[in-house]
């Protein structure tokens, strides 16, 4: 593996924004689609479990609602923000703001009352996995406004969960009642995507006690009694030579940032080599899409005629972008890119009106009538591979997800240098940056076609002279890349190029 490791760091939600066939496509998502209206389509994101919270975890998957409300409000505060769309921002700010009156007086953010939380005995619950899908709204929310106690009120919240989990009282664990079987922890394993949140808060806010709670809960995941549902990127797996991934998809594609993470923090613990064994592994159940097969689990070949999951790509994707500043390794861009342009956009009905849960890349048949593996021969098997607005008859979840998809993607399209000024380009499409060097307001407009055409132009447009490295991912499918302008001296270099 190799990579420029730390080379970049991430730009806050609204740093980058879309221009182009990218802003027409969020605009029409928002105006046609179902992204600003999920809530009105299917009970499952109208539901409040933040506001109206459930007793307990004894229920199986009783904590699902709030996945879907959750990542549909991520996606939504994401989506608003970026088309520019001045209605959809209100209606955003009136749901951050019903959020923020779920908080109980102590700054509980999530789904369980006072009795019914932090004590889960079965294992299985959605402690975790709820709050960071509230949380992480929340997060999005302060970047698009600086509101102040926003931030304030996801610290609190975070404070309270870290207090009750503290060193010697693991959340991870099966519980006394766990059952058995490839669905069972579901929410419990979810739960690692709460390093999402930890991450944010320490790399914003300096305050190290998030660093060192994201290594515990990583450590904690990989200390579970092995095998259990989705264990594939457990440190023990990972350090096991002819073990193979098997999980559910989705799982294994979001649980890949924790691992990222926790090597930047922990590299005694999470060591390059297991890190490159982790992505070598992810790599061989590559699709030619870029997507990662997976009808709900991993199985199988990666064959074209192989199922993939629009959460499983949506996550995917996420990963990838967390990867790349982490370890500069620029063929992450280009399996970001593949992903993006093939995979997802063929998931997804141009208007935005639906999506498939299930996709393949060689597929010609996408109705409820085809059977897939996971579902084959059970009453009301199949119903995967059609297009729907809400996929409730099977699992409400590939939708609110598809809301998340292409803000994330915008958002993660140009990264900051770390250790000298400096901006990269990750994701080729049209766009506008606008960031601080220094002192010094720089303002870069990207326009082109791509990827319905090869030719971009970077109009670089600082307040006032500066000088900094502007560094550009040199697509892994072009055979060559010319670069052209006043006084360039492009200098390649491990899939970049580099400009003084």
């Amino acid at each position: 593996m190799t990579g420029a490791g730390g080379a970049f760091g991430t730009l806050p939600l609204g740093a980058v924004m879309p221009r182009g066939w990218m802003q027409a496509q969020l605009r029409r998502d928002l105006e046609q689609g179902f992204a600003a209206r999920l809530d009105r389509l299917t009970p499952h994101a109208a539901r409040d479990l933040f506001r109206d919270r459930i007793a307990s975890s004894d229920s199986f998957v009783a904590w699902w609602d709030a996945e879907t409300r959750g990542n549909w409000l991520w996606g939504y505060v994401m989506m608003a923000q970026l088309a520019e769309v001045p209605e959809h921002q209100a209606r955003v700010a009136e749901l951050m703001a019903a959020l923020l009156a779920t908080r109980d007086e102590d700054g509980y953010i999530g789904i369980y009352p006072a009795d019914g939380r932090y004590r889960h005995a079965k294992g299985e619950n959605g402690e975790l996995w709820a709050q960071s899908r509230a949380l992480l709204a929340l997060i999005a929310f302060y970047e698009a406004t600086g509101d102040e106690p926003v931030l304030e009120a996801v610290r609190r919240a975070v404070d309270l969960t870290l207090r009750q989990y503290p060193e010697g009282t693991p959340y991870f664990q099966r519980g006394d009642g766990a059952g058995v079987g490839r669905d069972w922890l579901t929410g419990l394993t979810h739960g690692l995507c709460y390093l999402d949140v930890l991450e944010w808060l320490h790399e914003n806010t300096g305050d190290e006690a998030y660093a060192r709670a994201g290594i515990r809960f990583y450590r904690e995941f990989s200390s579970m009694a092995r095998p259990f549902p989705n264990d594939d990127l457990a440190l023990p797996n990972l350090a096991a030579a002819k073990q193979v991934f098997s999980g559910h998809a989705v799982h294994t594609a979001e649980h890949l940032r924790a691992l990222l993470w926790v090597s930047e923090l922990a590299p005694e613990l999470v060591t390059p080599d297991i890190l490159e064994t982790a992505l070598q592994r992810l790599q061989r159940y590559r699709l030619p899409s870029g997507a990662l097969l997976g009808d709900e689990n991993i199985h199988g070949l990666p064959v074209p005629e192989a199922a993939y999951e629009f959460c499983t790509s949506a996550e995917l994707a996420f990963s990838l972008s967390s990867g790349v500043p982490k370890l500069g390794l620029a063929y992450l861009g280009d399996w970001l890119e593949t992903l993006a342009f093939n995979a997802v956009q063929g998931a997804r009905m141009p208007d935005g009106r639906a999506v498939a849960y299930l996709s393949a890349d060689t597929r010609l048949l996408a109705s409820a009538a085809r059977p897939d593996s996971h579902s084959h021969g059970l009453p009301g098997g199949g119903r995967r591979y059609k297009y729907s607005p809400t996929h409730d008859d099977v699992a409400c979840c590939c939708n609110p997800n598809a809301v998340r998809f292409l803000p994330q993607l915008v958002s993660r399209m140009w990264l900051r240098s770390a250790g000298e000024p400096g901006l990269a380009v990750v994701a080729y499409g049209p766009c506008e940056l606008r960031t601080q060097l220094g002192d010094v307001g720089v303002r870069i407009v990207e326009e082109t076609e791509y990827p319905f055409s090869d030719t971009v132009e970077l109009l670089v447009l600082p307040e006032r002279p500066v000088e900094f490295t502007l560094t550009l991912r040199q697509p892994g499918w072009a055979g060559s890349m010319e670069v052209t302008g006043t006084g360039v001296d492009a200098v390649p270099g491990d899939g970049w190029l580099r400009i003084r």
